[in-house]
């Protein structure tokens, strides 16, 4: 795990600002999709994606029974406290498969949480709203070490068989706990205790635990009473008491953990030691702690264990790191607890980096000891990548970490995003296709870095935002958002790369948006092309005009192209059926091998745009398209065809766009082709340094009849014919290959200059890579 920037902030909790709000009365639930469960499941039972089940008090797996629980699964716990308390509880002998996937985690949470079927999370609690139901408590028959060779978890009644845990079988399963997110619990189960957010008492190392999460709970996070259980890819965030606490001699093993403080955590790690005779030795390894006002760890009453390749970051000037009693400090100094590679980054405090030796605490000699070292850059921590799918990192509170990647910083990313918050401290990798389905936003901060992987097809790398999603990709001049490929080697900071140029195109796919606004097609919606017909993701066109798919705006999308489908390679950037409501401003597309930009139907505006060396037409305006682009520039590449190709409906619906204050800056190439009934307006546009090839011409009978009838309009055209050959005028320039027109007169709209009047303005552009690299 690598760390390349280190954020000034003095508690965890400025990170967790990025957490969905909260304080909102839940959205009503389907009632036929709740299940209510409560008391014993004696018998084996499944439970399934399909239903939301609702915990009233206790419900217990009984010795003898298996639960399983279907990945996607969605579990709430009612409201109330004591005997009252929600609580699911796998008893001594009983059995849970609970194998959720990174697509489809399990989901235990409050009644209060309006997360819904098919849904990750909800929208109206945050880590702030913690006690709301109860928690998981998992017991065993592994050896633990407390007065008997048996206890009762505390909080549970005496006289239950249930609540008993601990015993000699330490390679005792309890099942599998895969893929679990546990939020908003510990109520008080008994007098003075809290529910841990996950209980493991007794739980041998036959059961299987990976990639578990403990968000926003009253007491701890994880605690582990005595047991030999292993335990993988576990988080922890804005628990109230410790993130990971250890008691009775836990002897299995912790490895890749992160934790994120809120406002009232206390301790990253809190270890006890044996309560009895038996020892145990625990191993915490490859964690990384991002802490507040909380201390970094606690070791008492006899810890044994090891502590190895940690990272701890964000702590306060008063956090320790200590040894609490006389059997601590003796473990300590006999190898029995040991530290190794621990390593603290303080650079955000006031004081700057503190010396490791004020942070090491010996508190029954009195004295500091040689615990680990301060630094900047960490050797060590978790592997940030294992904790994608967790409610954590989809709210933007891993930031901060860095992944496995060779660059430092990169995530990878597929499928559907859910609602998402891409960090300008990070790289984004794209795997194939990145969904932002129906009700999700993804949110992308200014200055940040988008890779697209190789791939064609299927496989091709492309952001796809579906009817009903969301985009809020908000660049500045000083820091657009730039979506390039995987081999462009520019970094964190950086505008452009150095190996990559306009030549450089077909190495990822692109941007595609998708709306509800007017299309003109077969039918008021239709798929877009290359993408599979079966997904609703590929659906754009309807009937609200204003409809709003969010804001695009400083955003640069270079060396796209890549073929998605039979012979379609993706545009730059496609909007397809993309309504007025959407804000689309400053974009640029550099090197793509297909068209730059492409308007679907659709009534979005779309203001300030450079398209430079596309490999078929800049701008392509189809299907009745109706809204206005104003202030564009395209710079044609050897390869480039038109600068403009319009087309005209393809239904019965009509539209008019309008293109306003353009220069187009030509090649080899064609200037504009209007085809098949185009409609639409084109004024104030200068047309400079194409060559006798490049002619603007209205394409068949459709067109030609547009334009006597008012519906084709051109305006205000001005044209440098120096780089055509001598003797050109703007008859030989500007055709009516139709025949069909009853007057055509270029000088009706067009005039032939050598300072333009009209056009672009150009200074309003000068944020782009073309503008950068001199293109014009």
């Amino acid at each position: 795990m690598k760390f390349n920037k280190l954020f000034a902030f003095a508690t965890a909790a400025s990170i967790l600002a990025a957490c969905n709000g909260g304080g909102t009365e839940p959205e009503p639930v389907d009632p036929s999709v709740l299940v209510e469960k409560s008391g014993l499941i004696t018998a084996d039972e499944t439970w399934v994606s399909d239903s939301i089940y609702v915990l009233n008090g206790r419900v217990v797996v009984d010795a003898g029974a298996t639960l399983t629980v279907e990945a996607g699964t969605i579990i709430k716990g009612e409201e109330g406290d004591g005997a009252n308390a929600s609580v699911l509880i796998v008893a001594k002998g009983g059995m849970v498969d609970m194998q959720g996937t990174a697509d489809e985690p399990i989901v235990m949470t409050s009644v209060l949480d309006n997360i819904n079927l098919g849904q990750r999370n909800g929208s109206n609690l945050d880590e702030t709203d913690k006690g709301l139901w109860g928690g998981f408590i998992v017991l065993g028959d592994a050896t633990i070490s407390a007065d008997a060779s048996e206890a009762l978890i505390e909080g549970l009644p005496a006289n239950e068989p249930w609540a008993v845990y601990g015993g000699s079988n330490d390679a005792d399963n309890s099942g599998t706990i895969s893929y679990v997110s546990v939020r908003h619990g510990g109520t008080l189960i008994g007098d003075g205790n809290e529910i841990n957010g996950i209980t493991f008492g007794g739980v041998g190392n036959g059961t299987t635990i990976n990639n578990i999460e403990v968000f926003a709970t009253l007491d701890d996070g994880v605690e582990f009473f005595g047991g030999s259980v292993n335990a993988t890819n576990v988080s922890v965030t804005a628990q109230g008491d410790d993130a990971f606490d250890i008691d009775q001699a836990y002897s299995g093993t912790i490895d890749n953990f992160v934790y994120v403080a809120g406002g009232d955590s206390d301790h990253g790690l809190e270890i006890d030691g044996p309560e009895g005779s038996v020892t145990g030795s625990f191993t915490l390894k490859n964690g990384t702690l991002l802490g507040g006002n909380g201390e970094y760890a606690d070791f008492r009453d006899g810890a044994m264990g090891n502590v190895e390749n940690v990272f701890f970051f964000g702590f306060s000037e008063s956090s320790d790191f200590e040894l609490d009693d006389s059997t601590s400090s003796y473990n300590h100094d006999n190898g029995l607890l040991n530290f190794s590679n621990v390593e603290i980054n303080t650079s955000h405090l006031n004081a700057g980096n503190m010396s490791a030796v004020s942070i090491f605490m010996d508190k029954f000699k009195g004295e500091h000891f040689a615990g680990g070292s301060v630094v900047n850059e960490p050797s060590f921590g978790a592997n940030a990548s294992d904790f994608a799918w967790t409610l954590t990192a989809k709210n933007g509170n891993h930031d901060d970490f860095a992944g496995p990647f060779n660059a430092p910083n990169n995530v990878v990313v597929a499928g559907q995003t859910g609602d998402a918050h891409w960090s300008a401290a990070r790289i984004y990798e794209l795997q194939g296709r990145v969904i932002v389905a129906a009700g999700d936003t993804l949110t992308i901060e200014p200055g940040t870095i988008i890779k697209g992987g190789y791939g064609q097809g299927a496989n091709s790398s492309v952001i796809v935002v579906a009817q009903g999603g969301y985009i809020e990709a908000m660049g500045t001049a000083d820091n657009p958002i730039i979506m390039t490929s995987i081999a462009d080697n520019i970094e964190l900071g950086q505008h452009a790369g150095t190996n990559l140029d306009e030549t450089d195109a077909g190495l990822w796919g692109g941007l595609i948006v998708l709306g509800y606004a007017p299309i003109s097609a077969d039918a008021s919606t239709a798929l877009i092309e290359g993408l599979p017909a079966n997904e609703p993701y590929a659906i754009y066109g309807g009937s609200d005009a204003m409809d709003n798919s969010g804001v695009i705006q400083y955003v640069s999308v270079r060396h796209g192209g890549t073929l998605i489908g039979d012979g379609n390679e993706i545009n730059g950037i496609t909007f397809g059926g993309v309504g007025s409501g959407t804000t689309v401003d400053n974009i640029e597309v550099v090197a793509n091998v297909d068209d730059g930009v492409e308007f679907f139907g659709g009534t979005v505006d779309a203001s300030n745009i450079v398209v430079w060396a596309q490999g078929d037409d800049a701008y392509d305006i189809d299907q009745a398209y109706a809204g206005t682009i104003d202030n564009f520039v395209y710079v044609a590449g050897a390869d480039s065809d038109h600068g403009m190709e319009v087309d005209g409906p393809e239904g019965t619906a009509g539209g008019q766009f309008t293109a306003m204050n353009g220069t187009l800056y030509g090649m080899a190439a064609e200037i504009a082709d209007f085809r098949d009934s185009a409609m639409g307006t084109v004024e104030k546009v200068f047309v400079v340094g194409f060559d006798d090839s490049g002619d603007w011409e209205i394409d068949e009978t459709g067109g030609a009849y547009n334009y006597n009838n008012g519906l084709l309009n051109f305006s205000d055209i001005e044209i440098d014919l120096s780089t055509y050959s001598a003797g050109t005028t703007l008859a030989d320039v500007f055709l009516d290959k139709s025949g069909a027109v009853t007057a055509w007169d270029p000088a009706d709209f067009a005039t032939s200059v050598t300072t333009a009047t009209v056009g672009a303005d150009e200074s309003k552009l000068a944020w782009t890579y073309a503008a950068m690299k001199g293109a014009f």
